[in-house]
């Protein structure tokens, strides 16, 4: 039996240069897929995050007004609370990246948070509800996310402790 000197020889240059290429194109299309996934993956979290800030953000606004018993608008984007005939709190937007929401100024001990803890404040608007003046409307909250995603909350507040 006589073997083939050709048979013998192995992969041919162009053979090896065509599984190269087409393992190559594998590589980078598994390469890609894998980076895209991470880069949605990272933009959801942080997504996420902002609108879990957000979402503090509003429960603490809730709160403080809750606990108001008299409220004045001194514009679309300030409000000031009252409890007992003293100021207790503000709530502030004054165009910059936070909202700053001011409480115990009625017992000295004042403090101020700014909110969200990520993302910039776009807008941040309310108004008195003429029908019943114990309803506050958030008319507008809006938070761009670090990815520069923007999310838009509204909501109705209660004084809670409106006489």
């Amino acid at each position: 039996m006589r073997v083939s000197r050709h048979a013998a020889s192995g992969f041919t240059l162009v053979e090896f240069t065509i599984v190269a290429a087409i393992g190559g194109l594998i590589v980078l299309s598994l390469s890609t897929f894998y980076l895209n996934a991470q880069s949605m993956w990272l933009d959801s979290s942080v997504q996420a995050v902002t609108q879990r800030n957000a979402t503090l953000f509003l429960e603490r606004m809730e709160r403080v007004i809750g606990e108001a018993d008299h409220l004045e608008f001194l514009n679309e984007s300030h409000i000031s609370l009252w409890k007992n005939g003293l100021e207790s709190s503000s709530i502030v937007w004054d165009g910059g990246a936070h909202a700053t929401i001011t409480t115990g100024m009625d017992s000295g001990k004042q403090r101020a948070t700014a909110w969200p803890a990520t993302g910039t404040v776009r807008a941040l608007k309310f108004s008195a509800n003429s029908g019943d003046p114990r309803y506050v409307r958030l008319d507008s909250l809006n938070i761009e996310t670090p990815a520069g995603d923007p999310l838009y909350f509204s909501t109705v507040f209660v004084l809670y402790n409106k006489p």
